[in-house]
């Protein structure tokens, strides 16, 4: 067996094959071990260090548990099989170890560049989950964020976040000692959320947490955690409602012949009143 320290690097940010190198591939089939049946859209990564830092490339499992990757440059690789929150299974590196940085090497080269049989069988890790509500409402919280912790130095070993209905899971996890912690990401008890830190069994601090002692297959259910809600909550705004004002009459207007003239408040038309002309007795006017 070979060691190599890798990083942890999501596969768009693998660096990519040299032009000059021969663009190779690492291929095989993933099962489970004790079903031997095939384990399909499952993540398979080849790392190699160079003297200009990481190169590989990942490639998920078809239906029949087929893999390949492509695009490999001329290099010694890594080969790990990553297990991920949706599977519960060990993480495993060629050929067939499951513990980090302890793998065989894979070399891809211009003589050989299409490299077959790297196969994996998988097996079981052990589970923790639960679920996370608010003090007081008992509301499923989701998108909170959960971390596993290692239970002497609060290293984070992986995070998550609640689902919809405020559930989480750890799968996959070798045997070992664990604390849950609540509100709390992978820079530590950070209330970005709004809600306080809590740690498994109920308590504020981390020295205070319960760590939970687990073996494959072994699957721990209802570790819950209950955290409170620390920023202002946004208040109703009160709208008090103005009566409006009474509506303008319109400008009336009047008929030729006829005046306007406010009675009782009112505008009204009136007929114009004639003046007579008087006259005498010689039927003649003045």
């Amino acid at each position: 067996m070979k060691a190599l320290s890798i990083g942890v690097l999501a596969c768009g940010l693998l660096g990519a094959a040299p032009a000059f190198a021969v663009a190779g591939s690492i291929s095989g089939t993933v099962t489970d071990a004790a079903s031997t049946q095939p384990v399909a859209n499952f993540l398979v990564c080849a790392f190699a260090q160079t003297a200009i830092g990481e190169t590989g490339g990942c490639a998920r499992t078809e239906e029949v548990g087929n893999y390949t990757i492509a695009g490999l440059a001329d290099e010694e690789y890594e080969v790990a099989f990553e297990g991920e929150r949706e599977f519960n299974y060990l993480t495993q590196y060629w050929d067939g170890s499951e513990t980090y940085g302890d793998f065989d090497p894979v070399e891809v080269s211009a003589a050989a560049p299409d490299v077959s049989g790297i196969d994996a069988a998988l097996h079981p890790g052990a589970e923790i989950s639960g679920t996370l509500r608010e003090t007081g409402t008992g509301r499923a919280l989701s998108g909170v964020s959960v971390s596993l912790l290692q239970p002497v130095t609060e290293e984070v070993l992986r995070f998550t976040e609640t689902d919809a209905a405020g559930l989480y899971a750890f799968r996959g996890r070798p045997a070992g000692s664990y604390v849950v912690g609540f509100s709390h990401t992978m820079f530590g008890a950070q209330n970005a959320d709004c809600y306080s830190a809590q740690y498994h069994d109920g308590v504020s601090d981390f020295a205070g947490a319960t760590p939970l002692n687990v073996a494959p297959p072994e699957v721990l259910t209802g570790i819950d955690g209950e955290v409170a809600f620390t920023c202002p909550r946004a208040q109703p705004i009160q709208v008090t409602l103005l009566p409006l004002p009474p509506p303008r009459e319109a400008p009336k207007r009047c008929r030729k012949g006829f005046r306007k003239k406010r009675i009782g408040g009112k505008t009204r038309c009136l007929r114009k009143r004639h003046g007579h002309r008087h006259r005498n007795g010689h039927g003649l006017s003045r």
